[in-house]
C-alpha cells in the first residue's frame, strides 16, 4: 500500500502489510519513516544519509526507489547525476536502493508518449549495465501512464503510482 502521509501509515494495525510513502519525508518524519515505512521515494542524498544514520541506530535497512526527474521538471535527480547517486547509495549499510521512480503530469501538463516509455527503458538498461545490477521496481509514473499501459509494452516499468483514477476513472 502507498500513501502520501506517514501518519495514514502510521494508524494501521496490520503488520502483514507493506507501506509505501510516496512523496519526500521532511525531516521531523525520518525516524517515523524508518519504524512504519517498507520503502520511500527519495530525491536528496542529503535526506538518504540521514535514514541510513536512523536505519543504523536500529539495525534495520530501508528501501528506496530514487526518484529520476524526466520531463516533469517537478522533483528527482536529473538523469546525468543518477549514477552517482548510485554510486553513494549502493555503500550504505542500511539503504537498500531498490529502483528507480518516475513522474509526468505532476508540475508539467506533458502526458507520457510512447517516446517517453522506449526511452526511459534504454535509460533504465543503460544504468543497469554500468551499474551491473538490476532493480526490482521501475515506477514509472502515476495515473497519467495508464494509456500507455493499455497501448503499449511498457518493459522494465512494472509499477505505477495510481491514486483515485483507481476509484474515479
Amino acid at each position: 500500500v502507498a500513501d502520501a502521509r506517514i501518519s495514514n501509515i502510521q494508524k494501521s494495525t496490520d503488520k502483514a502489510m507493506s507501506y509505501t510513502l510516496i512523496r519526500n519525508s521532511n525531516r521531523n518524519e525520518l525516524e517515523n519513516l524508518v519504524h512504519y515505512v517498507d520503502t520511500s521515494i527519495q530525491t536528496e542524498l542529503a535526506t538518504i544519509r540521514q535514514i541510513n544514520e536512523i536505519a543504523s541506530n536500529y539495525d534495520a535497512k530501508h528501501n528506496i526507489l530514487l526518484m529520476v526527474d524526466w520531463k516533469d521538471a517537478r522533483e528527482g535527480v536529473l538523469t546525468y547525476d543518477v549514477i552517482d547517486y548510485i554510486k553513494e547509495i549502493i555503500n550504505m549499510h542500511h539503504i537498500y536502493l531498490k529502483g528507480l521512480a518516475f513522474n509526468f503530469m505532476c508540475f508539467n501538463a506533458i502526458a507520457p508518449t510512447e517516446e517517453d516509455v522506449k526511452l526511459i527503458n534504454q535509460f533504465i538498461t543503460s544504468i543497469e549495465e554500468v551499474m551491473h545490477m538490476q532493480f526490482d521496481v521501475i515506477s514509472g509514473g502515476n495515473s497519467s501512464m495508464l494509456l500507455q499501459m493499455l497501448y503499449n509494452d511498457l518493459g522494465k516499468i512494472n509499477e505505477l503510482r495510481i491514486g483515485e483514477t483507481l476509484f474515479r476513472g
